[in-house]
């Protein structure tokens, strides 16, 4: 699993996410639809095998695909 492995777009959606934005405050700050933040983030569910969001956040922490500010 690497960074290679999910898009940067996935990224940018995650990282909204696991700074307490909703699925919702996602897509107004990128600029998409809700459901297409809900359709990024369950590629990457599927890509990093998690379970949940949570669950995916930890992983990208882990694999430093998200660093804390």
């Amino acid at each position: 699993m690497g960074r290679s492995s999910i898009t940067q777009r996935e990224i940018q959606v995650i990282k909204l996410l696991a700074n307490g934005l909703t699925a919702t405050e996602a897509a107004k700050e990128l600029n998409i639809a809700a459901v297409t933040v809900d359709k990024r983030t369950r590629d990457a569910r599927l890509k990093l095998d998690a379970n949940n969001i949570a669950h995916l956040i930890a992983i990208c922490f882990r694999n430093s695909l998200l660093k804390l500010k």
